[in-house]
């Protein structure tokens, strides 16, 4: 079994570089950078920047949300006397 799946990655291999060869080529013919931007053109955020910086934003709330969430789940815990959570303590708080 492990051979016939090395085999089909190797085919799929090549298939999926001349996919992806073909995409670049239609976003320079359209006067873009890369296929990304191209993709990305139809879109409130329509550049590559714009996605990067929304995707960091979302990371930077997200962290925020999930220290307080991990703060709130350790002041219920020490309320029930329990001085080192553990992962299966996580979903009962």
């Amino acid at each position: 079994m492990l051979n016939s799946d090395k085999r089909i990655k190797e085919n799929n291999d090549a298939v999926l570089r001349d996919i992806l060869s073909v995409k670049q080529k239609i976003a320079k013919t359209l006067d873009f950078k890369n296929y990304s931007e191209l993709v990305l053109s139809n879109f409130v955020i329509n550049t590559t920047e714009k996605a990067q910086q929304y995707l960091d934003d979302v990371d930077h709330q997200l962290k925020d949300l999930g220290a307080h969430v991990a703060q709130d789940i350790k002041t219920l815990a020490q309320e029930d006397k329990i001085k080192i959570l553990k992962p299966w303590d996580i979903s009962y708080y």
